[in-house]
């Protein structure tokens, strides 16, 4: 099996993310979220169509089931009053509708 050889956008991509990591071992302002898309591009760019169809049909589904019951429990307004120390899943679930489960909004979040 011939081995596969990285495309210049692979290359420049894990260029950047060895950048971003210095910044955000550093406490560089935009380091985390740089290297959370970063990441992102880098997975577009080395995943095999079949991957990205495998994801797409497995994965994304189960994400818009989540968002799709955050949205009916209303846990985008709980986590809107969540001041600056943050909230504990329990106390998140409270100010949901349905009585929403503890674990699950924890696991939603």
């Amino acid at each position: 099996m011939a081995a596969n050889h990285p495309s210049q956008e692979t290359l420049a991509l894990l260029d950047t993310l060895s950048k971003l990591s210095d910044g955000l071992k550093n406490g560089e302002p935009g380091a985390r979220e740089g290297l959370m898309g970063t990441c992102s591009r880098l997975i577009a760019e080395l995943s095999h169509p079949s991957e990205t169809m495998l994801r797409m049909f497995w994965a994304d589904p189960t994400h818009l089931a989540v968002i799709r019951l955050a949205v009916d429990i209303q846990l985008f307004q709980a986590l809107a009053t969540a001041d600056k120390a943050g909230k504990t899943s329990a106390e998140i679930a409270a100010k949901c509708t349905s009585q929403a489960d503890p674990v699950l909004v924890g696991m939603a979040i």
